[in-house]
């Protein structure tokens, strides 16, 4: 390995997606919502895993956000998750010379569990990653 191999490069995330780190791991009928939210947490951190060892991951949510980056369906302001993390291996992400294509590709029209705390409707319960109802995006920080 050369030595730019071993540098740690940064993302972040943005979602119109509920993904509150809850910490709700077991299933309980009065936990219900706690637990799908962790539930899509999860998945992100799964997804993001799929290709690297993820350092530091971190989110939090952002009220009343005016929304760049996502969908023409999705106008005004929302609320929005942020998420980053770090991997050590240059190039993990890349397609085609562009840094996020590989996330973008292992995001798109993963399931969601929706009707949690978000305040936009999507018409079906997936992650997209483009086009008009697009509800995930990313950043090389």
């Amino acid at each position: 390995m050369t030595q730019e191999n071993l540098r740690i490069y940064s993302y972040q995330g943005h979602t119109l997606v509920d993904i509150t780190h809850t910490g709700v791991t077991r299933h309980s009928p009065e936990q219900e919502r706690a637990r799908n939210q962790q539930r899509n947490w999860e998945t992100v951190q799964q997804l993001l895993g799929l290709r690297a060892q993820v350092l530091d991951i971190a989110q939090r949510k952002l009220t009343k956000q005016e929304l760049t980056n996502f969908g023409s369906e999705y106008q005004g302001q929302h609320t929005v998750w942020q998420f980053e993390f770090s991997v050590e291996v240059v190039n993990v992400f890349k397609l085609d010379q562009d840094p996020i294509g590989i996330l973008l590709q292992d995001f798109n029209l993963a399931p969601i569990v929706a009707g949690l705390d978000e305040t936009v409707k999507f018409p079906m319960h997936l992650f997209f990653t483009t086009g008009g109802n697009k509800n995930i995006h990313f950043d090389l920080l």
